[in-house]
């Protein structure tokens, strides 16, 4: 069985969670060590609807090799496949409320993984750029119903996801939602690094082995 490189990507739903886990875990593994990796460190793995405020899955199309062959690359689809939908990626966005202190927010892009197999194709990119887009319809969002933001315009999008996320933050107020997103990633990823400064994120500081970015929209 080949995957297809077309990335489909959507809002986290509760039967996939165990899916998007795995990937999670997998890629911390291979950070830390499995020796190391201790979940209980990590409790929004375990409720990561509720821990952030949109979390997506990417997906990529699954095929026969008879179909669509790859000569090079023949993975196992075992416990991902779904209507011949292979789960190989995950991120989401959080509400960051200690980057400027107790009167504001912003959003912070975490838990960007892509299954080891899956990497240097782009699909990280893609995660990305989709969370930025979907923090910058939050903000569009609650500026047309004169919720809080730093900044006022924008248009109104009806989706049900967008709606939920809606409610959650609005929950959150009277914090002033900034038009900002950070991120930090491993100083030693040269690849990560270089893909939030292509998407516009500027490099803040290095620290304890991360370069933490921001990104102002």
């Amino acid at each position: 069985m080949s995957c297809r490189h077309a990335l489909t990507i959507e809002a986290l739903t509760p039967n996939a969670h165990h899916l998007a886990k795995e990937i999670i875990v997998k890629g911390l593994k291979e950070r830390f060590g499995e020796e190391n990796f201790d979940e209980s460190f990590n409790p929004d793995l375990n409720q990561l609807h509720e821990a952030f405020v949109y979390f997506c899955v990417g997906n990529v199309q699954s095929v026969n090799d008879h179909e669509d062959s790859l000569n090079d690359e023949n993975y196992s689809c075992t416990n991902h496949c779904n209507n011949n939908q292979l789960m190989i990626a995950t991120g989401g966005l959080s509400l960051d409320f200690k980057y400027f202190g107790k009167d504001e927010c912003c959003f912070r892009i975490e838990r960007v993984s892509v299954l080891k197999e899956f990497r240097r194709r782009g699909y990280a990119s893609q995660i990305v750029s989709h969370l930025m887009d979907v923090a910058k319809q939050i903000v569009a969002m609650m500026d047309r119903n004169n919720i809080h933001t730093s900044s006022s315009g924008g248009v109104d999008h009806g989706s049900n996801v967008f709606h939920e996320v809606y409610e959650k933050i609005e929950k959150l107020q009277p914090m002033k939602l900034n038009r900002k997103i950070v991120v930090e990633t491993d100083t030693p990823w040269i690849e990560a690094v270089e893909l939030y400064k292509k998407k516009g994120f500027t490099v803040v500081c290095e620290k304890e082995g991360c370069t933490h970015f921001e990104l102002d929209f």
